[in-house]
């Protein structure tokens, strides 16, 4: 039993990143400043896999690691953004419904 709860953590142990060396500047100042600039474009992401990962670092100029509070907060406020992205990648396949006919 213990092997199966501590496989189902390490699957949800995900690093935060965001992406965009303006955006990185702004964080670094205040995360309040950066969810009020309007005109900055960045990447937030949640990741567990590390080929993923390598991908989106060649698509930005920089990145940063941020806190799972940080990247909740980004997310919550980045929907009424249209110049931020979020991306959440794991490892787990997700269902659709042709899944369920298989």
């Amino acid at each position: 039993m213990k092997c199966f709860v501590m496989k189902r953590e390490l699957e949800r142990d995900y690093t935060y990143v965001m992406f965009g060396s303006e955006a990185i500047s702004l964080y670094k100042m205040s995360l309040s400043i950066l969810l009020a600039s309007s005109y900055v474009e960045y990447k937030i992401g949640a990741y567990t896999d590390v080929k993923q990962f390598v991908q989106e670092t060649q698509k930005w100029d920089s990145f940063i690691e941020i806190s799972e509070s940080d990247f909740k907060r980004i997310r919550k406020h980045s929907f009424k953004s249209p110049h931020s992205k979020i991306t959440i990648e794991s490892k787990r396949k997700r269902r659709t419904l042709l899944d369920f006919f298989k």
